[in-house]
């Protein structure tokens, strides 16, 4: 069932407000139809969850989640709409509505970098613009929250997935639930963490697939099935496994180190 609240109850209840942990997403997925698939991710970033209202905004989370640049990552962020009602009376264009209402208008992401520079990103499928009118339209209401962003300082760019690496969006969706081990039951002790980590090393190396690495050490250490494998995942996505994450990431297949890992 669809739930539509109006802006001051948005307001009231923190949404677009905060950042990090703190912060709330303007839009949910109950409040807007799409045609996308809709998911809530958990950021290790941001330490929350997530709102995504189509495949190309999740996997466009996936490359900011892992780029060393990305600080904290703000979804469904909300424009002033008096600032977007004046900037479209200025151009001449049609502010958007919802029955004849203004509404407020969102930018999908909006990322502080780790110099405390801002850039704000729209996600559309490369598809979206197919249609000449529609993409006129939809053209209209990026000028608007580009000029938006443009009076803050701010760089906006629009991201099609054709910009995006699917094989990174996935390897990052792989091993992001084990980026964390809190609440983790039967891990080795620190001594064997760090012992696990310089033998898979060593193994993927060598040319073994996670799968046989993983198994090779659960059996000597004696740990319970699938142990390793999910310290593989904690590694590569805490970066202590300097993978290649452009590349697919298999448990059936060796695995590719950046150059910087390789001997």
């Amino acid at each position: 069932m669809r739930v539509i609240k109006s802006t001051k109850n948005k307001l009231k209840e923190g949404r677009g407000q905060g950042t990090g942990p703190d912060y709330k997403s303007w839009l949910t997925v109950r409040e807007v139809p799409t045609k996308g698939r809709a998911t809530r991710v958990w950021g290790w970033k941001s330490d929350r969850v997530h709102t995504f209202l189509s495949d190309i905004e999740r996997n466009t989370f996936y490359h900011l989640q892992w780029s060393d640049a990305a600080k904290d990552i703000r979804e469904q962020f909300p424009l002033p709409l008096k600032s977007t009602l004046d900037i479209a009376a200025r151009l001449g264009i049609r502010h958007p509505k919802v029955k004849s209402a203004d509404v407020v208008m969102t930018t999908d992401f909006v990322v502080t970098t780790t110099d405390d520079l801002t850039f704000a990103y729209a996600c559309k499928p490369h598809g979206a613009f197919a249609d000449k009118k529609k993409a006129m339209r939809m053209l209209e209401k990026f000028e608007i929250e580009r000029q938006y962003w443009q009076s803050q300082g701010a760089k906006w760019k629009i991201i099609t997935d054709q910009m995006v690496h699917t094989t990174l969006a996935r390897n990052v969706r792989f091993v992001r639930d084990a980026y964390r081990l809190d609440g983790v039951t039967g891990l080795p002790n620190q001594e064997d963490m760090k012992y696990i980590e310089a033998a898979l090393r060593e193994l993927l190396k060598r040319g073994k697939t996670p799968r046989d690495a993983t198994k090779q050490i659960d059996y000597r250490l004696d740990l319970e099935p699938g142990t390793s494998l999910l310290l593989f995942r904690h590694f590569v996505a805490t970066r202590r496994l300097n993978v290649d994450m452009t590349c697919p990431l298999d448990v059936h297949q060796p695995v590719v180190f950046k150059e910087e890992e390789r001997v």
